[in-house]
């Protein structure tokens, strides 16, 4: 998974945003003391890293049509599974490193519009 972080592109920048998201970087209210721990969504569970990048339940909109979109770009049904949208990893059915290196940039930018919703009410929106 981390020998992966470096593979999304040749953007240092992306690079970066992986790194970060794995090394969990971004403070959620779990790790911020200075807020109660509970999501700031509003859906009253705790906000840890795994929550608010993927289990909150008012991102499940926002996933949904992300893995319908690459399910219909692909012609293959992907699973919705936080360890191919977070973490990268990159399914056995996808075989060509076109496919995979597209997936990537996909999935890199459905999470960039999670982040640039950070410490908000709303969760991100398809199409953004």
């Amino acid at each position: 998974m981390c020998s992966e972080a470096h593979k999304v592109t040749n953007a240092n920048i992306w690079q970066e945003f992986q790194w970060k998201i794995i090394s969990r970087y971004f403070r959620t209210p779990q790790i911020n003391l200075a807020l109660t721990g509970n999501c700031w969504r509003g859906c009253g569970e705790l906000g840890n890293h795994l929550h608010i990048f993927w289990s909150c339940p008012k991102l499940n909109g926002f996933w949904e049509s992300i893995f319908q979109t690459i399910s219909k770009v692909f012609g293959v049904i992907f699973p919705r599974n936080p360890q191919i949208a977070i973490l990268g990893v990159i399914p056995e059915t996808v075989e060509s490193r076109n496919h995979v290196y597209l997936l990537q940039i996909l999935l890199a930018s459905a999470k960039k519009a999670v982040t640039s919703n950070w410490l908000k009410k709303d969760p991100p929106v398809y199409g953004e």
